[in-house]
């Protein structure tokens, strides 16, 4: 259960990363999203962690 609202979750995120850079109209975008994928992938990490008790 936890891990199909996991997964799904990713689908959502990786759909609006993918509108948001296709939407980017300016260079000036582009270290901010950058940064927000940097920030979202460490996020993922320690869900994923978290969720099969890696650590």
């Amino acid at each position: 259960m936890y891990v199909a609202q996991y997964l799904m979750s990713l689908d959502v995120l990786y759909m609006k990363l993918v509108l948001l850079m296709s939407m980017e109209k300016s260079l000036k975008l582009r270290p901010l999203l950058d940064d927000l994928i940097n920030s979202s992938n460490s996020r993922i990490a320690e869900i994923s962690d978290e969720l099969f008790n890696v650590r």
